[in-house]
């Protein structure tokens, strides 16, 4: 049994925000309701529960008037069913005690008082803004009984004998029916409350809108006009996530002129989503649509400057939208203040490379330096009149005209000789509307706001190359891009989450840097396959309790947003690109397992064209090919492994092989699975393994087919000396004397004696657990070298004897640093860098994408959607033709690299060479793009069947693929092949007729071919 008590907060979360004046409006009892709460029965029994109280301080004529009062407020008909007696007799209590305390006219009337699990709040329009956030406040401070309780909120509208409009709140916590149901059968998940209270009709509604909500990534709504009252009600249901919504809905409903609010009802359920009813009178149902598809991509936050301007009635819903996209794009884009101060340092600095990319990396952060995020809005606050004709120029379409009067006029009003950061800031918002070349911003019902810009404002930013197209992703949970660096590309997409505000904001201030940088990194490894490089990030807002809900819809939200521009014809979407665009996403940190399956299934619901191929890393059910059961990745790896031993004279099973990672992941568990070298230590975040006779093979298989870490080895297959060191273990004394904690012998275990091995496999570990501060401790008995002088090369004696590694083939990223792979290299290591060495996953992902645009949905359905261990022929045939060509591709590149290392290019580094094909390919690759090769036919067809797997033609002929699968990416095939052949046949430093030769070649093969087809 819970007690209802008065609760208010005189401290106002938000400040004195309230409705704007426009909409704060007097209105009869008769405007509330088709029918009223009557004083049947009330007023007699509510004086006597109030007069029989212990603690009441009123007399029985105040009772009696404020009873009267409160009767004739004209609260909606459905009062009296909501409420008992006792309760409303403390509702009246609440309004007592707020004419009580009521301190003039020009103050709202309002009053307080909380209980554990029920508060009432009673005040007059002008506070209502503040009762909402108090009343989410109250719930979210009893959070740690929401798991069995649901929120309710009751709330109806009247009008005080003073003829203000007045609300009333009753909220509870109410206990589930059935704690911990899931689903979507209302009988379940409902609270006894709502199931003791709530109308037939209500109660339809609220199925109908849960029912919606299975597999919905962003807030369903259905609006109904009652013809018993007149009323119009809005049913909306929210994702699970840790925000009220009272006062943006409330916000939304109230700027539509002459609209008010009758009633409305929270209801939380125990699977964890939201659902709202307001009831509505002076607005059509299209009206009240056009306004609630805007919840979904306007961020709730509680005192931020857009929301107490929305508030006010400063800016509109729409400008809110705006301006959080415009904000982030002036804090990621803004031109820093004192330009020609910088180019000036610029100038000075051309002969210093190092000095001069500190300055270039201090120049792209320099604006945030001087303004932070946050101080953004509140600048706008300050130019309302001016941000807001800046958001009429983005809604009519900038012109070159329009650009040019709100320069000036920004420079009038914020001269940059007084003002020179505001300046900045309100021009970067001018460069925002000139860039936008496709938005979904006007599309109703989008669950993410995507803006796709064109990049050439990054041009004056220092960056070392522009994009081909940039994308800004706003939703109301996250921000994201994605960056492509030409037309075709594929990379992953990278969910950041957090785990504090401190590392959120670090996050947020490099977000755009790091994306550009993996695009680009990821554009110099696509080298053998016809996509180029991108990447996408999606920074999850703290706000969001990724620890209890799933952030997997978030990504369907930035996967949807994409798709509104993607997809032809899709309405409010505005677009004025030149031609149709096409991205392709593949699964990284925080969005693989089901998450790519999920997206490429939903693109299909949107009609996406090409959704068999949007999505990399999919489940072999859906066409996918997975990378660790088929052990692409590793295959890529190991293929230079073996090209070394046949150069070198070496038989594996005679070598002994160190690698970090463990038989739980992919390049672990297969390369041991692959791998026929001797064993004697591996790592993984379980612990150290170490055996100086070999670790047991056979127990190795075992736990690397089981996926299980270091720590399931069985102790009783070590021999004498061996162990293994947990990685929470305190200090310990291992066999050979030697002490370390676990932790201190995980984070060193390849610097280690026990490390000691001919060949070194980085599979898992740590970004840079090797630079040139500890590369020295890969060397045997060479003391006083340091990283600094391998890496200039001045070793003195040092020699094979005394490398720890001889061959070093990188499979985890960004393992060893670019100068401590100098220092190693110099001192004779053969290493073979990440992006040669682990590029075979890229290269599967591309077939997987080649496949899904050429095979018809239902041909794909049968043929290549089977259980990976089960597969179909032709399933089973293209994984044998990828592997192939993943071991082709590796040998070509090991090949000319071992080539030109022969020549002595690039002082024989093969990391160097490496990074040189990679710019060489794109050089050529877009040399070749502006040509008109693509226009020989016999040519054309010749590049593509030679590329396309035979598996592939013998299903779907050549021409058929020509037809089906876009242009834009049969001539990225084209162009990257011949791009890509011609460097691994000519090298780095071919000559411009040694490319004229190869394409004659290349030409004469391509009609021989022509004539043998005829």
């Amino acid at each position: 049994v819970t007690v209802s008590v008065l609760y208010w907060k005189s401290n106002m979360r938000r400040g004195f925000a309230h409705f704007p004046s426009a909409i704060l409006r007097s209105a009869g009892p008769t405007a509330c309701a088709a029918r009223q709460f009557t004083s049947a029965g009330i007023l007699s029994g509510v004086q006597r529960i109030l007069t029989a109280r212990k603690d009441n301080a009123f007399d029985a004529r105040a009772i009696k008037v404020a009873t009267e009062e409160f009767i004739a407020m004209g609260f909606d008909g459905a009062y009296d069913n909501n409420f008992s007696h006792e309760q409303i007799a403390d509702h009246v209590h609440g309004y007592l005690c707020a004419k009580a305390t009521h301190r003039g006219d020009d103050q709202p009337m309002q009053f307080k008082s909380e209980g554990e699990n029920t508060a009432i709040f009673f005040c007059e329009e002008k506070a209502e803004l503040q009762t909402m956030t108090t009343i989410e406040k109250w719930f979210r401070s009893r959070s740690d009984l929401l798991a069995t309780n649901a929120i309710s909120v009751r709330s109806f509208t009247g009008t005080t004998p003073r003829g203000v409009r007045c609300a009333l709140y009753d909220c509870r916590l109410s206990p589930f029916v059935k704690p911990g149901a899931s689903g979507s059968n209302i009988d379940d998940i409902c609270s006894v409350t709502f199931k003791t209270s709530r109308t037939a009709g209500a109660v339809s509604r609220y199925a109908d809108i849960l029912k919606r909500m299975d597999g919905a990534i962003g807030p369903v709504y259905n609006i109904q006009t009652l013809k018993k009252t007149g009323n119009t009600v809005i049913n909306v249901g929210f994702l699970p996530d840790s925000e009220m919504y009272l006062d943006e809905i409330s916000t939304l409903v109230y700027a539509i002129p002459g609209a008010h609010i009758v009633k409305k009802f929270v209801e939380s359920f125990s699977n964890g989503r939201q659902v709202y009813s307001v009831y509505v009178r002076g607005a059509t149902e299209q009206q009240l649509a056009d306004m609630i598809t805007m919840i979904g991509v306007m961020p709730t936050r509680a005192g931020h400057p857009y929301t107490n301007m929305y508030h006010k009635g400063q800016l509109t819903a729409r400008e809110v939208v705006y301006g959080y996209a415009v904000t982030q794009f002036a804090y990621y884009f803004a031109a820093p203040a004192a330009e020609g101060n910088y180019q000036a340092l610029h100038k000075s600095l051309e002969k210093d490379p190092v000095l001069l990319k500190r300055l270039k990396t201090l120049r792209n952060s320099l604006f945030q330096e001087l303004m932070d995020e946050s101080s953004i809005p509140q600048v706008v606050q300050q130019h309302v009149p001016l941000f807001k004709e800046l958001y009429a120029d983005f809604e009519k379409g900038p012109t070159a005209e329009s650009q040019k009067k709100l320069l000036a006029q920004i420079d009038k009003e914020l001269p940059a000789e007084q003002l020179p950061e505001f300046n900045a800031l309100f021009k970067a918002f001018l460069t925002f509307n000139n860039a936008v070349k496709a938005t979904n911003f006007w599309k109703t019902n989008r669950s993410a706001v995507a803006y796709r810009l064109d990049p050439s404002f990054l041009a004056h930013l220092d960056f070392p190359r522009v994009p081909y197209a940039v994308y800004l992703i706003v939703g109301a949970y996250f921000r994201g891009f994605h960056v492509r660096f030409h037309d075709i590309s594929r990379g992953g997409v990278r969910m950041m989450l957090s785990k504090s505000n401190a590392e959120y904001k670090g996050k947020r201030k490099t977000l755009f840097q790091e994306n550009y940088n993996l695009a680009y990194t990821q554009m110099l490894k696509n080298k053998d396959i016809p996509e180029s490089g991108s990447k996408g990030t999606l920074l999850v807002s703290p706000r969001f309790k990724h620890e209890r809900y799933s952030p997997e819809v978030l990504f369907l939200q930035y996967v949807d947003a994409l798709c509104d521009i993607m997809i032809p014809g899709v309405e409010g979407v505005r677009n004025t690109l030149p031609k149709r665009e096409l991205l392709f996403l593949g699964p990284d940190e925080n969005t693989a397992g089901d998450f790519p399956s999920n997206a490429a299934k939903w693109a299909k619901g949107r009609g996406f064209p090409e959704w068999k191929s949007l999505t990399t890393g999919k489940s072999s059910h859906d066409g996918g090919v997975p990378h660790d059961v088929f052990g692409m990745t590793t295959t890529s790896v190991r293929e230079y492994l073996l090209a070394a031993y046949e150069d070198l004279g070496l038989k594996q099973d005679k070598l002994v092989k160190f690698q970090t990672g463990g038989p739980d992941g992919d390049l672990g568990s297969n390369e041991i699975l692959l791998g026929k070298e001797i064993q004697k230590a591996m790592c993984d975040i379980s612990g150290c393994l170490y055996d100086p006779n070999g670790l047991d093979k056979n127990e190795l298989i075992r736990i690397a087919k089981a996926r299980k870490q270091c720590s399931a080895f069985d102790p009783k297959k070590l021999s004498k000396g061996g162990f293994f060191l947990p990685s929470n273990a305190p200090e310990t004394t291992l066999p050979d004397g030697s002490v370390y904690t676990g932790s201190q012998l995980l984070s060193q275990f390849h610097l280690t004696k026990y490390a000691d091995a001919d060949v070194f496999v980085p599979c898992g570990g740590r970004p840079n657990s090797i630079t040139i501060d500890n590369v020295h401790r890969l060397l045997k008995d060479a003391p006083g070298i340091t990283g600094a002088m391998m890496f200039d090369g001045n070793t003195g004696n040092v020699g094979p004897a005394n490398l720890k590694f001889r061959i070093i083939s990188e499979g985890a990223n960004l393992f060893i640093t670019p100068d401590a792979r100098v220092a190693l290299e110099n001192c004779g290591v053969m290493l073979f860098k990440d992006s040669s060495a682990n590029k075979g996953g890229v290269t599967s992902s591309s077939l997987e994408v080649y496949t899904g645009l050429a095979m018809a949905d239902e041909d794909h359905a049968k043929l290549m959607c089977c259980d990976a261990l089960k597969p179909t022929e032709m399933y089973d045939q293209m994984v044998k033709e990828i592997v192939a060509r993943i071991k082709e591709n590796a040998r070509k590149e090991y090949t000319a690299i071992q080539r030109d290392v022969a020549a002595g290019l690039y002082r024989g580094h093969r990391q160097a060479l490496a990074d040189a094909y990679s710019t060489k390919m794109v050089e050529i690759f877009e040399f070749v793009s502006k040509s008109n090769l693509n226009q020989d036919e016999a040519l054309f067809r010749y590049v593509l069947t030679q590329y396309t797997p035979k598996t592939l033609l013998k299903h779907v002929p050549l021409d058929v693929i020509l037809k089906r699968v876009p242009r834009a990416y049969l001539e990225a095939i084209f162009h990257k092949q011949i791009a890509i052949q011609y460097i691994y046949a000519a090298g780095a430093n071919a000559s411009e007729f040694a490319f004229f030769e190869y394409m004659r070649d290349l030409t004469a093969k391509a009609q021989l071919f022509a004539a043998s087809q005829k």
